[in-house]
């Protein structure tokens, strides 16, 4: 363990002392952008027995810790107007680690390489949203935003958190 962290084999540990401040910034950050979590989906199939603690579905161990982000200026410099501008992120958590048929690994041995990260649980949320978008063409992008996030399976702590936001995707109770 080096300062607090370090890598086991089963993956890295963070001490929580150290790292306990939101980690979420940049484009995931941004004003109407969606944070999004990633949850394994074998965490979601086992429901919550694959990582501790046990019946808890719990986001991977490498999704960013939100928070309440302060904004003070706009993308130019300028303050904004009104004063600080509070973003609770993430807003949502979706599955990754599904089959593609474009990376190396197979970590589940069925045949095909699988994709781990946000990056990957990104594009769930968004195809999800794109359903709910389908179903409802006139919604507004808030519209699906709150369709998301009232439909959403709770996970981690009771309630909206920061490392899973308002929950797990859901698809079929959003389009519905």
């Amino acid at each position: 363990a080096t300062g607090g962290c370090s890598l086991t084999g089963s993956g890295y540990v963070f001490d929580s002392t150290i790292f306990n401040s939101a980690q979420i910034y940049g484009h995931a950050a941004a004003a109407g952008a969606v944070a999004v979590a990633a949850v394994d989906y074998r965490e979601i199939e086992q429901g919550g027995d694959r990582t501790p603690p046990q019946n808890v579905i719990n986001v991977e161990r490498f999704s960013s810790l939100g928070g309440v982000l302060p904004f003070f200026y706009t993308g130019n410099g300028t303050p904004l107007p009104g004063g600080v501008q509070l973003r609770a992120k993430p807003e949502l958590s979706a599955p990754d680690g599904t089959n593609t048929t474009f990376f190396v690994q197979d970590s589940d041995a069925d045949g095909f390489p699988n994709f781990f990260g946000t990056s990957a649980a990104a594009p769930h949320a968004a195809a999800v949203a794109a359903l709910v978008r389908q179903q409802n063409p006139s919604l507004s992008p808030a519209g699906v935003l709150t369709a998301l996030t009232t439909t959403a399976v709770d996970i981690e702590s009771a309630g909206y958190d920061y490392l899973s936001g308002f929950g797990l995707v859901d698809a079929v109770d959003a389009v519905a």
